[in-house]
């Protein structure tokens, strides 16, 4: 797994590991609710979103009209997997 998915998903309580285990062995944590999937995923839009906001900052800084419809974008997807 994706290092920076096994992150978030350790964050949400999607996966779990034993201590004593080098390297280390996750597994999915047998009470996931329905909750910690949803807050999962929004997790991982908003840092796809922080990287692309990141890696855009210059063109957004020099092209200010650019800004308004970046954000509009930027709503759009969190709405999207809000619900």
């Amino acid at each position: 797994m994706n290092e920076l998915m096994q992150k978030i998903a350790l964050d949400c309580g999607l996966l779990n590991y034993v201590d004593l285990e080098t390297p280390r062995h996750y597994f999915v944590h047998a009470d996931i609710e329905e909750e910690d999937i949803e807050r999962f995923a929004l997790r991982c839009v908003r840092f796809a979103i922080g990287m692309l906001e990141q890696n855009m900052r210059e063109e957004l800084d020099n092209h200010p009209k650019c800004l308004f419809k970046w954000y509009k974008a930027v709503i759009e997807v969190e709405n999207e997997f809000r619900e």
